[in-house]
């Protein structure tokens, strides 16, 4: 994920396949279909859960801390009953908990892994933007065909009545 100022762009990915693409515009979001390439906008004010499957962690599952990939991290161990995919869908019910351990980089409070039962997810962060994130234009066009819209739709005076 990327994020300056009102902006913000997250892309998640399993291995090489993209399969989460979303830009966050002043109050609106723009979800890329990764296949279809279709965009579907709606409201949002954030990148939903810029990292999913963390809502977990909390005071109460903080185990210690622990180096990992060279880095110094907070560590947080549960066991998990609301499994999430990398989409942020639920699997569906009735799914058994599963043990669940994070490590957290301590100097930046970024994640750097999350196991969770069998899924490993590895997150990776760069350098800080130094220049406000851009979006491309079929984006920002997409955007403004939604917020015409919404103005539209906006209760007023009913037309043809005085």
């Amino acid at each position: 994920m990327i994020k300056t100022g009102k902006v913000a762009h997250a892309v998640r990915a399993r291995g090489n396949q993209v399969i989460s693409d979303i830009w966050v515009i002043d109050g609106a979001a723009v979800n890329i279909d990764p296949i279809s390439k279709v965009s579907q906008v709606s409201s949002g004010d954030s990148v939903a859960d810029a990292f999913p499957a963390l809502e977990w962690i909390s005071e109460k599952t903080f185990v210690g801390m622990q180096k990992m990939g060279g880095k110094d991290c907070i560590m947080f161990k549960d066991k998990v009953t609301a499994l999430m995919s990398l989409t942020g869908e639920p699997y569906g019910e009735g799914v058994d908990p599963v043990s669940a351990v994070a490590y957290i980089d301590l100097e930046t409070r970024f994640p750097v892994s999350m196991q969770r039962g069998p899924d490993l997810y590895t997150y990776m962060t760069g350098p800080a933007p130094q220049a406000p994130l851009t979006p491309p234009a079929e984006i920002t066009q997409a955007i403004g065909s939604y917020q015409r819209r919404l103005q539209r739709a906006k209760p007023g005076p009913a037309r043809g009545t005085r």
